[in-house]
């Protein structure tokens, strides 16, 4: 989870005031002046991340990331937002033991919103997926025609091509 957050950090940038003056990397800033903190750069800086290029979800403290802030000015919903997304997960990959990338030619579509980042859509296989869409439709969380996936014979695989689907509960 602390991984894909360092990462693919959700905002680019942020911005803060110099509380007083101080050297930033060779250059002066006065108190008072505006800077705009690059997240992303921050989350893959050498200095603080060995390898910091490469997703490794096994990296020590990867926790250290700044996608939620940090210090005085961590986000506070930060460990609800762990949380949430830790259940998401395990719950997604109970389910969807088999679930993939079904392309891996095929580069995950971002949103185009200056400052954020977050998936248009991204290919996945899960051999499961049949079992959810007969389910979808009775509670009218997705649908299941041609439009959103495709089937591949033999394994009748469901490839899904976005990500603005949800998930009924089990």
């Amino acid at each position: 989870m602390d991984e894909a957050l360092r990462h693919e950090p959700p905002v680019d940038f942020t911005w803060r005031i110099a509380a007083r003056d101080l050297d930033l990397s060779g250059g002066p800033v006065k108190a008072g002046s505006a800077l705009n903190l690059f997240i992303r750069s921050a989350n893959r800086d050498e200095a603080a991340f060995t390898n910091a290029y490469r997703f490794d979800v096994t990296r020590p403290r990867a926790a250290r990331h700044l996608a939620f802030g940090g210090g005085a000015h961590i986000r506070p919903g930060a460990p609800l937002a762990r949380m949430e997304a830790r259940h998401l997960l395990s719950r997604l990959f109970d389910r969807f033991p088999n679930l993939r990338r079904s392309d891996s030619d095929m580069p995950p579509q971002w949103r185009r919103l200056p400052g954020f980042r977050s998936l248009e859509w991204l290919m996945v296989s899960a051999s499961k997926f049949q079992h959810l869409c007969r389910r979808a439709p009775q509670r009218g969380t997705a649908s299941c025609d041609a439009t959103d996936a495709s089937f591949s014979e033999p394994s009748r695989e469901r490839s899904v091509y976005t990500s603005h689907r949800a998930i009924p509960p089990t």
